[in-house]
C-alpha cells in the first residue's frame, strides 16, 4: 500500500471532524441564543468563517482525498477542467474569508461601540472582499493561480514560463501578512491597555464590568485562533519548498493538514468555551445523544493524538538536522506523562476540596479515586524511566541495580494497568445498582471501602500471576523498542497472555459494555416510574445518569487503548517509521489520563468557583458555591413553593421563633417569621401592615396564604398574642420544621463589614428598609441571587435564603462583603408579587424580571422551558395573553 491511501484516509477523517465541529458550533450559537445576547455583533462576525470553513473542509475531504487515493480526479474528463476551476476558486475564497475574519473580529474587540446595526453590513463586506481577493489572485493576476494537486497531495502553483508570480507577491502574501499583523497589533494594544482600563471599569456598574470580563475572554480565544492561523499559512507556504525523498512523499500533504485544522480551530474554540452550556443542551435533548457526543469527544482526542504522531517526522529531516526518532518520541512521552500527572493530581485535589467524599455520591467517588492514584504511578513510570531511557538509548539505572529496578517498574506498571482495568467493572457495577436496581443504600461507606481494597488486591494478584507465577511470559519495559516487550522462552507458550492478561482485559471491557447496554435499554422504562417520584429523587437520577455516561466513555476509550496496545506491536514498521512502535504506549498514557479529564470537564464550574474563592484580592472574601443537593434531598419531599414573606414582632426576640424559613406544603404561600418591624411584606412590597401571626414554639413555621392578602378592602384581622397557641386566623398555618441543621447565633459566623442598609439581630441579617432586598454577587460582581436574609448555619458558615424552585435554596458559604441592600421597585399588580418566580443572574426592577437585562428563558412548575415574554397583569403573570405560573427565570 503506497502513501496515498493512508493520507487520503487522514484527510477524510480530519475534514469530517472539522465539518462536525463547525456544524455543532453553528448549531450551538443559534440554540444557545447567542445572536440574541449582548454579544450579538461578535457572534455575527464569528459565524462567517464557520460557514465557509465547512465548504473548505468539504472541498478537501470530498474531492482531494478521494482523488489522492485513486490517483486521478473523481470527475469525468468532460467536466474535469471546469470542476477544477470551481473547486480551486472555492477553496481560495474560503481561505481568504477565514483570513479576513481575524481582522474584523479583532477590530470588534477593540472598538465595541461601532458594531451595533452595522455588523451585518460589515459581515457582507467581508465576504465581498474575500471574493474580490480570490478572483484577483485566481483570474485577474497575470500569474499564477493555485490548483488542487491530487498527485502531489496538496495545492500547486500553475506557473507560466518567464512570468513572475504576481498573484503571490502582490495579492496572497500581502493579504496573509496583513491578516496576521493587524490582529497581532490589536491584541497587543488590548493587552497593554487592559490594566489601565480595568481601573476605570472598577467604578462602573456590575453589568459593565461583567461585559468587560467577557470581552477579555473573547480576546484570548480569538488571539489563540489568530496565532494558529499564522502558523498554518506559514507552514502552508514553507513546506512545499522542501523536496522530500520518495518514502517521505506523504509529508507533502502536511500543509493541507494544517490548513484543515485551521479551518476547524474557530469551531473548537467555541465548543470548548461553551462546553458546559452545550452539554446541558444535549442533556435536555436525549441521553442517547449525549452518549454519542461523549464518544465523539474521545474520537477527537484519539485523532488529535494520531495527528501529533503523524506530524512528528516533519520535524526530522536528516538533510537538515541529524536526530533519530528516539529524542522527539521521548519528549512526547515526557509531555504526555507530565500532563497526565497534573490532571490526575488536580482531579484528586478537586474531589477532596469540593467535598465529594462528604456528599450523597460518596461511594461513587471512593471507587473513582482508586485508578487516579495508580494512574499517577503508571504515568511516572513511563515519563521518568522509559522516556529518558529512550532518549539516551540505555537504562537510566546503573548496571548493578538495573535488573532489579526493571523488575520493580515492570511489575508496578502492570499492577497499575490492571487496577485501572478493574475500576471500569467496579464503576459499571456501581452504576447498575444505582440506576437499574435503584438500591441507593447498597453502597455504604464500609462496603465501598472494602470493594476498593479488594480491587487493589485483585489487581495485585493478577499482576503477580502474570509476571512471576506463569511459566511464560512476563512483560518488560523496552526502551530500545519504545514500548513494552514480551520476554519469550523458547518452546514455551505465552500462558501469561493467553490465560491471564487477555481474559482480564476482555472481561474488563465486556462486563462494563453489557452493563451500560442494560442501563441504556432500561432508562426509558425506569424514567416513566420516576415521573411520580419527588423532585429530589428525579434530580439524583439525572446525576446518576451523567455519571453513567462519563464512565461509559472512559470504558470505551480503555477498550480502544488496550486493543491498540495489543495490535500495534504485531506490525513490523520500517526503519524510518520505527517511532510508530511507541504509539501503543502513547494510547496507554492517554488512557491513564482519561479518568481525570472526565472529572475535570464534568466539574469545571465547581472547580473554577472554588479557585476564584481563594484567589480573590479581598481577605476573607469568598463567592457562592454550588447549591447543596443534600439540602434539596431533605426538603423537597415535604415543602412547596414560597413566593414571599411576612414579618412579625415577637418579644423577647431570643426566646421566640428562630425564623425557620421553610414554607408549609401549600399551593401559594408567603412566609411569616420574626422581624423587628411589624409589617407584612412580599419581597419589598408592603401589603398589610396589621397582618401578623403568632407562634408558641420556636420550631414551628408560620405561613400566610398569598391569596388572602391581595385585596386591601379585607378588614385587618386581630393577631393572637405570643404563646396563645394555634392562631384562629384562617391565614395562619403551622408545621413542624426539621432540626437536622439548626441555625446558630449570628455571632458565631464571621462578622459582616459595616454596610449601609444591612442590620443583624441574634438570628439573621436583613435589609433595614423593607422596600429593599439583599443582593448577593459572585467573585466577578455578577448578580447571583436577590434574596431575603442571611443566616448562620452549622459550620459555622453564612447561608443565603431565597424563595426558589419549590423550596428555599440554601446557597452555601456566602462571602462577607458581597451582599448589599438594593431598592426593588414593586410590580404593578400585587398578584404578580405572590406569583414571583426565582430570578437567576439578574435583578428585578418592577415588572422587569431581569431589570436592565433580558430573559434568556423561564421555566414553569413542570420544568418546561419557555421564551415568550412575561407580562404583569391584575391576574398575575401572563404569556401570550394566558395566565401562567413561572417558577424560575434565567437572565442574560
Amino acid at each position: 500500500m503506497d502513501d496515498s491511501t493512508p493520507l487520503g484516509v487522514v484527510l477524510i477523517c480530519i475534514s469530517s471532524i472539522g465539518v462536525v465541529c463547525n456544524g455543532l458550533a453553528i448549531w450551538g450559537i443559534f440554540a444557545l441564543g447567542k445572536l440574541k445576547s449582548t454579544y450579538r455583533p461578535t457572534y455575527i462576525l464569528f459565524l462567517q468563517p464557520l460557514f465557509t470553513d465547512i465548504l473548505f473542509l468539504l472541498t478537501f475531504g470530498g474531492y482531494l482525498a478521494p482523488s489522492v487515493m485513486q490517483h486521478e480526479s473523481i470527475f469525468p474528463p468532460s467536466v474535469r477542467q471546469y470542476a477544477s476551476y470551481i473547486l480551486d476558486s472555492s477553496q481560495s475564497y474560503c481561505f481568504a474569508n477565514n483570513s479576513l475574519s481575524h481582522v474584523f473580529v479583532a477590530t470588534v474587540l477593540l472598538r465595541t461601540t461601532i458594531f451595533t446595526g452595522r455588523t451585518i453590513q460589515i459581515a457582507i463586506a467581508q465576504h465581498f472582499l474575500a471574493l474580490t481577493i480570490c478572483i484577483s489572485a485566481q483570474f485577474l493576476s497575470p500569474c499564477c493561480r493555485l490548483e488542487i494537486n491530487y498527485w502531489g497531495f496538496n495545492l500547486r502553483t500553475v506557473f507560466i514560463p518567464g512570468v513572475p508570480n504576481h498573484s503571490l507577491m502582490y495579492i496572497r502574501l500581502p493579504q496573509r501578512v496583513a491578516c496576521s499583523v493587524i490582529p497581532f497589533v490589536i491584541y497587543c494594544i488590548i493587552l497593554l491597555t487592559t490594566r489601565s482600563i480595568s481601573k476605570n471599569i472598577h467604578l462602573k456598574s456590575n453589568e459593565v464590568k461583567k461585559r468587560r470580563s467577557q470581552e477579555l475572554r473573547f480576546t484570548v480565544q480569538f488571539a489563540t485562533i489568530a496565532a494558529f492561523y499564522t502558523l498554518s499559512w506559514g507552514l502552508f507556504s514553507l513546506l512545499p519548498m522542501f523536496e522530500f525523498s520518495h518514502h517521505l512523499s506523504w509529508l507533502d500533504g502536511a500543509s493541507i493538514i494544517f490548513a484543515l485544522v485551521n479551518a476547524t480551530s474557530n469551531a473548537v474554540a467555541f465548543l470548548l468555551n461553551d462546553v458546559r452550556n452545550i452539554r446541558l443542551l444535549f442533556w435536555r435533548k436525549s441521553i442517547t445523544y449525549l452518549l454519542l457526543k461523549a464518544c465523539t469527544i474521545e474520537k477527537q482526542r484519539l485523532n488529535h493524538s494520531l495527528f501529533i504522531i503523524t506530524l512528528l517526522p516533519s520535524l526530522i529531516d536528516s538533510r537538515i538536522v541529524v536526530m533519530d526518532d528516539s529524542t522527539p518520541l521521548g519528549v512526547v512521552l515526557i509531555c504526555i506523562s507530565g500532563v497526565g500527572v497534573v490532571c490526575n493530581g488536580l482531579a484528586i485535589w478537586g474531589i477532596f476540596a469540593l467535598g465529594k467524599l462528604k456528599s450523597t455520591y460518596r461511594p461513587t467517588y471512593i471507587i473513582f479515586l482508586q485508578p487516579l492514584f495508580t494512574d499517577i504511578i503508571f504515568l511516572l513510570t513511563f515519563g521518568c524511566y522509559l522516556a529518558p531511557s529512550v532518549i539516551q538509548h540505555e537504562s537510566i539505572f546503573p548496571a548493578s541495580i538495573s535488573r532489579y529496578a526493571s523488575y520493580i517498574l515492570d511489575s508496578s506498571q502492570s499492577y497499575c494497568f490492571f487496577n485501572n482495568s478493574l475500576s471500569h467493572v467496579s464503576l459499571a457495577m456501581n452504576r447498575f445498582v444505582y440506576t437499574v436496581l435503584l438500591r441507593m443504600t447498597f453502597f455504604t461507606s464500609a462496603r465501598t471501602t472494602s470493594i476498593a481494597i479488594g480491587q487493589h488486591f485483585l489487581a495485585l494478584a493478577i499482576c503477580i500471576s502474570a509476571q512471576f507465577l506463569s511459566p511464560c511470559c512476563r512483560l518488560e519495559i523496552n526502551y530500545f523498542g519504545f514500548n513494552l516487550r514480551t520476554v519469550f522462552i523458547d518452546g514455551v507458550p505465552n500462558y501469561s497472555f493467553t490465560y491471564i492478561r487477555l481474559p482480564a482485559r476482555i472481561a474488563c471491557s465486556v462486563i462494563p459494555f453489557v452493563i451500560y447496554c442494560v442501563i441504556l435499554l432500561t432508562t426509558r422504562s425506569i424514567s416513566k416510574n420516576m415521573h411520580l417520584k419527588s423532585n429530589e429523587i428525579k434530580k439524583r437520577r439525572k446525576q446518576e445518569q451523567r455519571f453513567t455516561i462519563q464512565f461509559a466513555s472512559i470504558a470505551a476509550f480503555y477498550t480502544l487503548s488496550w486493543g491498540l496496545f495489543s495490535i500495534l506491536p504485531l506490525f513490523q514498521f520500517s526503519a524510518h517509521l520505527s517511532w510508530l512502535d511507541g504509539a501503543s504506549i502513547i494510547f496507554a498514557l492517554v488512557n491513564a489520563t482519561s479518568n481525570s479529564l472526565a472529572f475535570l470537564l464534568n466539574d469545571m464550574k465547581s472547580l473554577r468557583t472554588y479557585c476564584l474563592k481563594y484567589s480573590s484580592p479581598r481577605s476573607g472574601s469568598v463567592s457562592l458555591e454550588m447549591w447543596s443537593p443534600t439540602v434539596f434531598l431533605l426538603l423537597l419531599f415535604m415543602i412547596d413553593r414560597a413566593s414571599g414573606m411576612c414579618f412579625e414582632e415577637l418579644q423577647p426576640l431570643s426566646s421566640q421563633s428562630k425564623r425557620v424559613v421553610i414554607a408549609p406544603s401549600q399551593t401559594e404561600t408567603c412566609l411569616a417569621y420574626a422581624y423587628r418591624d411589624t409589617s407584612c411584606v412580599l419581597l419589598g412590597n408592603i401589603i398589610n401592615k396589621d397582618l401578623t401571626c403568632s407562634v408558641k414554639d420556636k420550631n414551628e413555621i408560620v405561613a400566610v396564604k398569598c391569596d388572602e392578602i391581595t385585596t386591601s378592602t379585607k378588614p385587618s384581622p386581630t393577631p393572637m398574642g405570643p404563646g396563645s397557641g394555634m392562631s384562629k386566623l384562617p391565614e395562619c398555618l403551622k408545621r413542624e420544621s426539621p432540626s437536622d441543621n439548626p441555625f446558630l447565633p449570628i455571632s458565631q459566623c464571621e462578622a459582616i463589614p459595616a454596610q449601609y442598609g444591612i442590620v443583624c439581630n441574634d438570628d439573621q441579617c436583613y435589609c433595614e428598609d423593607t422596600n429593599n432586598q439583599l443582593v448577593v454577587l459572585d467573585a466577578s460582581n455578577n448578580v447571583v441571587s436577590a434574596i431575603a436574609v442571611l443566616v448562620c448555619r452549622k459550620g459555622p458558615r453564612w447561608e443565603v435564603i431565597s424563595p426558589s424552585t419549590k423550596a428555599f435554596v440554601y446557597a452555601s458559604t456566602v462571602h462577607v462583603g458581597s451582599p448589599s441592600c438594593t431598592y426593588i421597585e414593586p410590580p404593578t399588580h400585587e398578584q404578580c408579587m405572590c406569583d414571583m418566580p426565582s430570578i437567576y443572574w439578574g435583578r428585578r426592577n418592577g415588572d422587569n424580571l431581569c431589570g436592565a437585562g433580558k430573559i434568556d428563558y423561564w421555566e414553569d412548575y413542570d420544568k418546561k422551558k419557555h421564551t415568550t415574554p412575561l407580562v404583569c397583569t391584575a391576574a398575575g403573570w401572563t404569556a401570550d395573553g394566558v395566565t401562567v405560573k413561572p417558577d424560575t427565570v434565567n437572565c442574560i
